[in-house]
């Protein structure tokens, strides 16, 4: 279909993102916390080119606050 000729053309551009990740990076940006580290998606697509650290033993990615520049309620 279209959306998948587009994504995988690089057309169209996907951020996948586990859904406490993207709460999180939302509520990071609204306490003007820049960037976190979880253990949520290392090891799979999500985690990708991200700065990987260990903490207590476990990996964790580097996930970035997501500002929002409007939100639907």
């Amino acid at each position: 279909d279209e959306f998948e000729r587009q994504m995988l053309s690089g057309e169209l551009e996907v951020d996948l993102i586990p859904q406490g990740s993207l709460a999180e990076r939302c509520r990071a940006a609204g306490a003007g916390i820049p960037a976190f580290f979880t253990p949520a998606g290392y090891g799979t697509e999500v985690q990708g080119r991200k700065e990987v650290r260990m903490f207590k033993g476990k990996p964790h990615i580097l996930e970035t606050a997501l500002e929002a520049d409007f939100a639907i309620v």
